[in-house]
């Protein structure tokens, strides 16, 4: 299972879009510890992992770089959450409940342990490879230099917890997601947060000025939302989503979702998805539905916009069912069943 994950992921590495081909690990790490996470380095030229004794990185063809067994040295330490950097030089990794520490682990054997306010539940490195940035359960947002030394702390407000972090392309900005979304930009300074409230997440497009999100309400009756944000968080349009998935493309001009048939429920029509029909569709950036999304609809779709959505398949997570059935529209591999 542990070689079947990580192949996956290197497979994902790969520049190539449409020709990628799986790369089988030269060990099987299941056998030396459970393995919690995996991050990918923004270029694909390598994959951090962590287990329940030690964290490695791993290059594309599956050799191991380097390592740290951390439970050598304690064994309250554990690892929920990591990110490395574009060198494959450092990584920064996030402990759980009841251990509320990051760890920046450099290769040369510096490491650095930051307690943090809450539960460190997401962990991120720039595109430069210079700064880490952690989300915590606190509803706080850290930014890191690669030697701890820290640059900001903020409380973005509305956030608890911040599950989920990125940085823009050019790192002049933090998305964060959870009970909706924000932006912070690299100087600590809030740009917008709100977005769509419930359980859910949301994407930017490449120049993070257009962003789709959704969410669902986390108790009592409702329908779950997808909604196109502009670069200030306000909607721009939005969709009823009993099962709220989303994608878009890096140009924003065109969102891949998985949207109700019935866009003006009542009350009797329910709320569960069972009760609720849906369907993939391609919407425009004016809230314009394309068709239903079919492997026809790459005609709707210059190269380079399909090339993107397929590039962004390969950098980000998206649930089971919405990967597949976008991987096969845009000729992706098609990832097993976790």
């Amino acid at each position: 299972m542990m070689k079947h994950f990580l192949a996956f992921i290197a497979l994902c590495a790969s520049p190539a879009l449409l020709v990628a081909q799986p790369r089988i690990l030269q060990e099987d790490w299941s056998q030396s510890g459970r393995v919690g996470a995996a991050g990918l380095s923004v270029e694909g030229r390598c994959v951090a992992i962590t287990t329940t004794t030690f964290v490695a990185v791993i290059d594309k063809t599956g050799r191991e770089l380097w390592r740290w067994n951390f439970s050598e040295g304690n064994r309250f330490i554990f690892a929920t959450r990591v990110a490395v950097a574009p060198k494959c030089d450092w990584l920064v990794f996030a402990g759980g409940v009841g251990y509320h520490y990051v760890w920046i682990v450099h290769r040369n054997g510096n490491r650095i342990p930051i307690r943090t306010e809450g539960t460190p539940l997401a962990v991120e490195i720039n595109h430069k490879g210079t700064l880490a940035t952690v989300g915590t359960g606190a509803g706080l947002v850290y930014l890191f230099a690669g030697d701890g030394t820290l640059r900001w702390k903020n409380d973005i407000g509305g956030f608890a917890p911040v599950e989920q972090l990125s940085f823009a392309e050019d790192d002049s900005a933090i998305m964060l997601r959870s009970w909706g979304q924000g932006v912070i930009s690299i100087d600590g300074t809030k740009r917008w947060a709100g977005g769509v409230w419930g359980s859910g997440s949301g994407f930017a497009a490449r120049d993070f000025k257009t962003f789709v999100a959704w969410g669902e309400p986390p108790h009592g009756p409702g329908i779950g939302r997808v909604a196109l944000l502009d670069t200030s968080g306000k909607v721009v349009w939005q969709r009823y989503a009993s099962v709220p998935d989303a994608i878009i493309s890096a140009a924003g001009d065109l969102v891949a979702a998985q949207t109700n048939d019935n866009q003006n429920p009542a009350d009797e029509d329910g709320f569960r998805s069972e009760q609720l029909s849906s369907k993939l569709r391609l919407i425009a950036a004016d809230g314009a539905w394309c068709e239903r999304l079919r492997t026809r609809a790459l005609r709707l779709l210059s190269p380079a916009t399909a090339a993107d959505f397929s590039s962004g398949l390969r950098r980000i997570f998206l649930p089971w069912t919405l990967r597949t059935t976008l991987c096969g529209v845009f000729h992706c591999p098609i990832p097993s069943r976790p």
